[in-house]
């Protein structure tokens, strides 16, 4: 029975070494991620213990070299484990090198203790005080000391199992399984076979094929190096850190207990005075942190604004402890802002009013000077671009301030077909035609398309040099999934340097637009993701195509469309 039981410990003993040994070289071939390397030291260490233990078929007691080349065996994995751990999870707060070297005083350590009690002769003692303080201090502390950090690490890997998607709980599972069959079972085979006298070898070898199932179900099945949760938990705490925007930090009493350096730096403090503060002086706001929406701050470039974003801050438990606090500069947007408001106003109103003024006394001259009609007509006729040019601006506006809703679709068919109706009563000396394809759904707002279509018809007439301009819209989709309108017309085409300020977007002295018909195509097309292109038409004109992303199949339009502004 004896015999049976030590050629069945040897085989386990042998097969457990050779998937520790597999799982070892998988995890040095990946040796560039993160705690691959300590995990193929960790394996390997198990894989070389099972090994030996399998050639000397028993492990002796203390006084013996198997004994002392076990347990050192086992505190080398302990260290690795913990290496790798602190490396795979991203909780260990040093680098992976750094790490590694104060990890590494463990086993020297408990490896010359280890070898000062195998060349003294003297078996371990049953009480750690026997010995007198150097076992105590150098071999029982130590050893107590490592354990706990082993243990802890186990239960660090399981809670980062639980809290990151991308550890995966039963990789942490068999990760755990496969650490306590390597580290808590061998040394409780160990201590029996030094203290009771027992057979220390079957149990070596049960905990070698748990430790050789956990490592190898964590390596084979859940690809345990495919994800990484140090990815995710740094990935968390260095954002915030390095964020250009300010972040503050605050409990549920509103009191501040962190800030990044961007914080620091607009509210000119430092990080640990202002833990403990409450946010209300420290953001100079009267309001409760869920309702913080705008942050004042006076720096040394005057007044900024900042825009506040607040998030929850929740436990595992999902208990909201805390806020996290976004400031996002719109200093300079809201300035811009502020700035085509004026200039719109300015446009709009003050323009319109004295076009009108000025068209009123062309009239009172028209009636009191027959011979002066040639200018009263330029004069009108300049008014009246005018005007259309602050309508323009206008529709510009209303493309900027259409809704962001993401749901929002637009037939494009149905559209296009109103556009038309609209331009043959508009401009009755023009023909326009319509050549519709397949139906198609744009995700995007009739706000926003009708101006966008509305102005290449509108630009392909008015700018014609015949009395009778053809123009076609066209409506195709495409095969990477958007909507195309092309309108083409025969007309002079659209002059280079007005091509090149569409295209480029950029206007300059040698290169500007005329007018802003274009430019609210472009824009409108940028605002839904859009495109534009401009091509010369045969034998004459131009073809302007935009390009809109299509809408979910499900998705449905407006029930009426957009009246023209």
């Amino acid at each position: 029975m004896v015999e049976v039981v030590a050629v069945a410990t040897r085989g386990v003993l042998v097969l457990a070494a050779t998937v520790l040994l597999g799982v070892a070289t998988d995890a040095l071939s990946r040796r560039d991620e993160p705690g691959a390397t300590p995990f193929a030291a960790a394996t390997l260490t198990l894989a070389v213990g099972a090994a030996a233990v399998a050639a000397l078929g028993r492990i002796g007691g203390p006084r013996s070299l198997s004994w002392a080349l076990v347990a050192s065996l086992l505190l080398v994995f302990v260290t690795c484990w913990l290496w790798f751990v602190a490396s795979y999870t991203g909780q260990g707060g040093y680098s992976p090198m750094r790490m590694a070297k104060l990890l590494a005083v463990v086993p020297a350590v408990g490896v010359v203790t280890i070898a000062y009690l195998y060349l003294s002769g003297d078996p371990i003692p049953r009480q750690p005080t026997a010995r007198g303080s150097f076992y105590v201090t150098f071999f029982f502390v130590p050893s107590m000391f490592v354990g706990a950090l082993f243990l802890g690490s186990v239960l660090t890997l399981l809670r980062s199992g639980v809290r990151y998607a991308s550890a995966d709980l039963a990789r942490s599972v068999a990760l755990s399984v496969g650490a306590l069959g390597g580290g808590l079972l061998p040394l409780v085979s160990v201590t029996l076979e030094a203290r009771a006298g027992m057979n220390a070898a079957p149990g070596f070898a049960a905990a070698t094929l748990v430790a050789s199932a956990g490592f190898g179900l964590a390596v084979v099945r859940y690809d345990l190096f495919e994800s990484l949760p140090i990815a995710e938990v740094l990935g968390r705490d260095r954002l915030v850190a390095s964020m250009d925007d300010p972040v503050v930090v605050v409990d549920s009493d509103e009191r501040v207990v962190d800030c990044n350096d961007a914080a620091a730096v607009a509210l000119d403090v430092s990080g640990p005075a202002v833990v403990g503060q409450s946010v209300s002086s420290l953001l100079d706001v009267g309001v409760p942190v869920e309702e913080i929406e705008t942050v004042e701050i006076d720096g040394e470039d005057g007044r900024r604004v900042y825009e506040a974003s607040v998030a929850d801050v929740s436990d595992d438990a999902g208990r909201v402890v805390g806020h996290g606090i976004v400031l996002r500069d719109v200093t300079d947007r809201q300035t811009r802002r502020q700035r085509l408001e004026v200039l719109n106003r300015v446009l709009r109103h003050n323009l319109r009013n004295d076009m009108t003024t000025v068209m009123g006394y062309a009239d009172l001259i028209a009636d009191d000077r027959g011979e002066s009609d040639a200018f009263v007509e330029r004069i009108n006729e300049t008014a009246d671009e005018l005007t259309a040019l602050g309508d323009k601006a206008r529709e510009i506006e209303g493309i900027m301030a259409a809704s962001d809703d993401a749901d929002a679709v637009t037939d494009l068919s149905r559209l296009v077909q109103y556009v038309a109706s609209e331009a043959r009563t508009e401009y009755p000396d023009a023909d326009v035609t319509v050549d519709l394809g397949e139906g198609a759904r744009v995700a995007a707002a009739e706000e926003v398309c009708w101006p966008v279509v509305w102005n290449l018809v509108e630009n392909a007439v008015e700018h014609h040099d015949g009395a009778a301009p053809a123009v076609t819209i066209r409506t195709r989709t495409t095969d990477d999934d958007r909507a195309a309108v092309t309108v083409v017309d025969d007309g002079p085409g659209i002059p280079d340097t007005e091509r090149e300020a569409i295209l480029t977007g950029t206007e300059r002295p040698l290169a500007h637009g005329s007018g802003l018909g274009l430019w609210a195509v472009k824009w409108g097309a940028n605002r839904v993701g859009g495109e534009v292109a401009i091509e010369n038409a045969d034998p004459r004109g131009t073809r302007v195509t935009v390009r809109f992303p299509l809408a979910n199949a499900d998705a449905a339009p407006a029930a009426d469309p957009v009246e023209r502004a």
